[in-house]
């Protein structure tokens, strides 16, 4: 059953509405398997006593060798911080004044050596919210969709040799999705933005297919460059704070997306947000963290 985290339909009429629920990440997470088909397998408390159902999921497809389950011990801090932890994944939640949550995927543990070859799934370990599309308004019922992020990656580490890393293979991503949808048309497209992608010194923007593994979707991605949304790239250690307008970003990807002959009976302002995640995909050997110290969507 979805989770309706609106009271009532109503509050979906008022402005601003939040459409990133628990954006401060104090009602903890539902944990979900590295395959799609084990479901959640674990439920972690939030910094105080959890309420409801959890807005966020932890989704950590591919690692199958330590992923985060209901046996992670947790440690929990005075400030009421805590940290779940595996050789693979770190998830770190308010136990720092620096940050709201933190996350670490250490790939090492899961390639074991190997070098990742085409077709090959790859390890995530991402911030997920799903289930929410009826509870959503449409882009064409909005007027300004304000989107605000402060993140950090917070470093980066190759496990590879140098004459193994293959860039059209192997990567590290900084990355925050956004599943739009048009519910008539049953069609639909990822509209991303890609904080850092260790091939780019600038990631300069993407628009193609989803492809590469077997579970892709086969839907459209469009990513803008980065410099779209900030003057100065992401870099290690960093701090970027973005703040901006994503509803025309929106519609010239949706624009963009037909041109290539996708989305062909979709419209833009039947869209809405059928899910979103933001955090690591590494489809080569990598160790990576981020940093989130807000986070916010609004639907005006």
């Amino acid at each position: 059953m979805p989770f309706i985290w609106c009271e009532t339909l109503e509050m979906i009429k008022t402005r601003p509405l939040p459409m990133i629920r628990d954006a401060e990440f104090k009602n903890g997470f539902a944990i979900y398997g590295p395959r799609h088909e084990d479901g959640m397998t674990a439920q972690y408390a939030g910094i105080s006593k959890t309420t409801g159902v959890q807005a966020w999921n932890i989704a950590q497809w591919a690692n199958y060798n330590h992923p985060l389950d209901a046996n992670t011990a947790r440690t929990n801090f005075e400030n009421g911080g805590f940290v779940y932890e595996t050789p693979t994944c770190k998830l770190s939640v308010r136990d720092s004044d620096a940050y709201l949550i933190r996350m670490e995927l250490r790939t090492d543990s899961e390639y074991q050596g190997r070098v990742r070859k085409n077709g090959e799934e790859w390890p995530h370990l991402l911030l997920e919210q799903n289930d929410v599309i009826d509870f959503y308004p449409a882009m064409g019922e909005l007027k300004k969709l304000s989107y605000k992020v402060s993140i950090m990656p917070e470093y980066l580490k190759c496990n590879m040799k140098e004459e193994d890393v293959d860039p059209s293979l192997h990567a590290a991503q900084l990355s925050h999705y956004f599943a739009m949808f048009d519910t008539i048309a049953q069609d639909g497209f990822w509209f991303g933005i890609t904080f850092l992608d260790n091939r780019h010194d600038i990631f300069p923007g993407y628009l193609s297919e989803d492809v590469g593994k077997a579970d892709c979707t086969h839907k459209m991605i469009a990513v803008d460059p980065i410099l779209t949304y900030t003057d100065k790239a992401p870099a290690l250690g960093e701090w970027t704070d973005i703040e901006c307008d994503l509803l025309p970003r929106i519609k010239q990807a949706v624009q963009n997306a037909k041109a290539r002959g996708f989305l062909k009976d979709a419209q833009f302002e039947r869209m809405k947000i059928a899910s979103t995640n933001i955090g690591l995909e590494i489809p080569g050997n990598y160790d990576m963290a981020f940093q989130i110290r807000s986070l916010s969507l609004l639907g005006e």
